[in-house]
C-alpha cells in the first residue's frame, strides 16, 4: 500500500485495516502487518477509521457515510449522515470506536452513535446542545475507549481558533468538553 497517501489504521477483529484517500476505491487489511491484501471499496471513499462488533467491520469515511461488512473484503455504504441539520453538506467521518455495546463515530462538530452499526443516531457536540450554547466549536478527529469512558480530541472548528479539546463520556451519548 506504499503508492497512495494512507490517512489512518486501525486494528479490529485480529485484522489490521488501513484506509486511503485521494480518490482511491481501495483499502488494505493484514493480520500479520507483513502481508497485506488490496480489497476494492468499489467507489473511492476517504477511508478514516475502522472498529468492530457484533460481528461487523465499520468504517468511516467522507461524505456522511460508514461502510459495513462482515468479512472485512465485501464493504456496502452505509448513509449515517441522513441531514443537513447544522449547515454541513455532510459530515465527514474522522474515526470510530466500538466499547462492546456501543458504536461511536466522531467527526467535524458531531459525533454519532449505533447499537448494531446499521441504525445511528447523529448529534453535534458543542457548541449548540438544544437551545444552549455549551463549549467550544471543535472538530472532533480521534476517538478511543478505556478505563469505562470514551475520549475525543479535537482541534478549533473556525478558523481563528488554534485550541485543541477533548471531551468524554461514560456512555457516548452525553459528554463533557474541555
Amino acid at each position: 500500500p506504499s503508492s497512495v497517501t494512507l490517512p489512518s489504521i486501525s486494528y479490529c477483529n485480529g485484522l489490521y485495516i488501513i484506509g486511503s484517500r485521494n480518490g482511491s476505491s481501495y483499502c488494505y487489511t493484514s493480520s500479520d502487518s507483513l502481508t497485506w491484501s488490496s480489497i476494492s471499496l468499489g467507489q473511492a471513499y476517504e477511508i478514516t477509521g475502522a472498529a468492530y462488533g457484533n460481528n461487523t467491520y465499520i468504517a468511516t469515511a467522507n461524505y456522511g457515510k460508514c461502510l459495513s461488512s462482515s468479512d472485512a473484503v465485501n464493504w456496502s455504504e452505509i448513509t449515517v449522515d441522513k441531514s443537513d441539520q447544522w449547515g454541513y453538506y455532510h459530515i465527514n467521518w474522522l474515526d470510530i470506536v466500538y466499547n462492546g455495546n456501543r458504536f461511536v463515530a466522531v467527526g467535524s462538530s458531531s459525533f454519532a452513535t449505533s447499537t448494531d452499526g446499521h441504525n445511528w443516531t447523529v448529534n453535534q457536540m458543542g457548541p449548540l446542545i438544544g437551545e444552549e450554547i455549551q463549549g467550544p466549536a471543535a472538530k472532533w478527529v480521534a476517538v478511543d475507549y478505556g478505563a469505562g469512558k470514551f475520549v475525543t480530541i479535537g482541534k478549533g472548528a473556525v478558523l481563528d481558533d488554534p485550541n485543541s479539546y477533548y471531551a468524554y463520556s461514560t456512555d457516548g451519548i452525553t459528554w463533557s468538553i474541555s
